[in-house]
């Protein structure tokens, strides 16, 4: 699956990218480091960069593999979201990829929208999705409520001793006036 080049993320992908260092409390450009020029075997920056935005806008999370060689990170490739299990062992993440497991320390994870307490992120799509279904949810509980005269808005008094016959009549009959649709 690869998106063309004229959407969203692939004109993201063409903005440019400078790094900097603080020195005394000024940024001072600095040299792109190796990964950044060249992120993963034969795929160009922009190609790259799209990979990564796409997996974050459909998936929710952006996975890289870092591949060390002996002058440090040499690759960032990226890895198919969908073929990334996430969990905790003794506190710590733990990424199992097809059947294999990585620390952090070979795995970076962009995570997108996330609940607390989440170990992955979710899509814009999916977040906008739960809003959503919240807020109709609320709409009809609220609709419900009012429509069935939940609340009361008076008492009804009886003069004299109420026999428990008359009682359910009254009940039935304010119901019946007074209740929307169950």
């Amino acid at each position: 699956f690869s998106l063309p080049r004229n959407c969203t993320s692939a004109k993201i992908a063409t903005l440019p990218v400078d790094t900097f260092r603080k020195v005394d409390e000024v940024r001072v450009p600095t040299p792109k480091p190796r990964y950044l020029e060249e992120p993963a075997p034969e795929l160009d920056p922009i190609a790259w960069y799209t990979q990564q935005i796409s997996s974050l806008l459909l998936a929710g999370d952006d996975f890289l593999f870092r591949d060390y060689d002996v002058d440090g990170l040499r690759w960032l490739p990226a890895l198919d979201p969908m073929k990334v299990q996430i969990h905790r062992v003794k506190g710590r993440k733990v990424f199992d990829v097809e059947g294999e497991q990585f620390d952090s320390s070979r795995i970076l994870h962009v995570p997108g929208v996330m609940w607390a307490g989440a170990l992955r992120g979710m899509s814009p799509v999916e977040a906008a999705r739960q809003t959503i279904g919240m807020g109709m949810a609320a709409q009809e509980f609220g609709a419900r409520f009012f429509g069935q005269g939940a609340v009361m808005s008076g008492v009804i008094e009886d003069p004299g001793p109420l026999d428990p016959e008359k009682a359910k009549e009254t009940a039935r009959i304010w119901g019946r006036l007074h209740s929307g649709k169950a």
